[in-house]
């Protein structure tokens, strides 16, 4: 058998768009970044004169992609053909629905005539070279995969190459690998997995790597089982991988020996802030560490007019933990924005704490002026004039502290009323 390259490229999601960022055409900013990764990939391709492209299934993010989305697909795809390369494409579930006669949406990239070559069979295998078989099993029809599988069949003599979209059982870590979020679900069963191929290349799992790999960047458990990975990372649900974002080339000699290469493409900043424990700290001190944070971030990716471009514009996630209501209200959000406005997203994730003043971790300056010998709406109201900067704007301000403190004297009263000794 004559030796081979292969283009190993999954979970493209091209169309996937977050955040409202857009460009001067009025695209979303994460979708140009789709474009821009895949390009990048599609260049390299070219220039490794691989043999053929594997497609492992979600090549676009939604089912019925826009014709924009189409029409660049299509044109990355065909600029692959011009170079004398076949496209090989299957299902993912992204670009399929739950309709059984609805065909994938990836269908509509078939061009045999160009050699491209997109697949919505449950189940198809093809001799793309002589002496090769790759055996598409893509995620469409999900519902009766298990049937499907039972028609699987390797070819003797042969090198018989797996290319599916799905989780699968991982026995060395005895888990179902599966994106959480997603309720659809093909699992490929162990009796498909331990089929003697040659090699399996899968997609849906984002994170680059081998099944059961210990240290992710080798076959530490020899089982020829190896996830594309995704081109872009989406946000923060994906996680990060030791081999990053990209495509991998597999060379293939005559002993059927797979070599991998591995190649990554640029991505957008994406920065998951250091933690901050908020449950001793005053709402100016949380706000000099936000603000000390989000502006090294600021400063790193401005530009010389004190912008921040859309090439570089970043995704920021910020952790507090430990916070409680008082002290979150109290925070002047306005002065982190200022940082911020620029940024891709800011998102913050927050870990609320319960006010509790037999707790230690609790902010001892939240709770202090709240106790049993005074009033709870004179405590609040102290709490607010020594809290609040009284320089900083905030809408309608007179109205929600007032609602707050009828909210108070409503619960201290039916305590009172209650003759309750607690």
């Amino acid at each position: 058998m004559k030796e081979i390259s292969i283009a190993h490229i999954s979970d493209v999601h091209l169309g996937y768009s977050s955040g409202k960022r857009i460009t001067k055409d009025g695209t979303n900013l994460r979708v140009v970044d789709g474009y821009n990764a895949f390009t990048e990939a599609v260049n390299q391709m070219i220039e490794e004169k691989v043999d053929v492209v594997i497609v492992a299934g979600d090549i676009f993010h939604q089912a019925h992609p826009d014709i924009k989305t189409i029409i660049e697909t299509q044109g990355q795809l065909r600029r692959l053909a011009d170079e004398g390369i076949p496209v090989y494409i299957e299902a993912g579930n992204h670009d399929a629905t739950d309709i059984r006669s609805e065909i994938p949406a990836s269908g509509v990239l078939n061009e045999p005539k160009n050699n491209i070559f997109s697949y919505t069979e449950p189940y198809i295998v093809r001799e793309i070279f002589p002496g090769y078989f790759f055996h598409f099993l893509s995620h469409h029809a999900y519902t009766d995969q298990g049937e499907t599988m039972k028609q699987i069949e390797l070819i003797d003599d042969a090198v018989n190459i797996l290319v599916s979209h799905g989780s699968c059982f991982d026995t060395n870590m005895n888990v179902i690998l599966h994106c959480p979020q997603e309720p659809r679900e093909v699992v490929i069963p162990e009796f498909v997995m331990n089929m003697p191929w040659d090699y399996t290349f899968l997609g849906h799992i984002h994170e680059r790597g081998w099944i059961g790999s210990k240290d992710g960047v080798s076959d530490t458990a020899g089982r020829k089982q190896f996830y594309g990975g995704s081109v872009i990372r989406r946000g923060f649900t994906d996680r990060p991988c030791k081999l990053e974002r990209g495509w991998t080339k597999w060379t293939v000699d005559k002993d059927r020996v797979f070599t991998p290469s591995f190649f990554t493409v640029k991505q957008r900043p994406q920065i998951d802030c250091d933690e901050i424990d908020a449950s001793k700290l005053t709402a100016p001190e949380l706000e000099d560490k936000l603000i000390k944070q989000v502006k090294a971030i600021y400063n790193k990716y401005k530009e010389a007019d004190g912008t921040i471009s859309n090439e570089n514009a970043p995704i920021v996630r910020q952790t507090i933990k430990g916070i409680t209501p008082v002290i979150y209200v109290a925070v002047n959000w306005s002065k982190i924005s200022k940082f911020t406005k620029n940024f891709l997203t800011y998102t913050m994730k927050r870990i609320d704490a319960q006010v509790n003043p037999d707790v230690e971790d609790n902010n001892p300056d939240a709770i202090e002026s709240i106790n049993t010998s005074k009033d709870i709406v004179e405590a609040f109201d102290e709490w607010t004039e020594e809290t609040y900067d009284k320089e900083t704007k905030i809408v309608n301000k007179e109205s929600v502290l007032n609602l707050a403190k009828n909210w108070l004297r409503e619960g201290q009263n039916k305590v009172l009323d209650s003759g309750s000794e607690d």
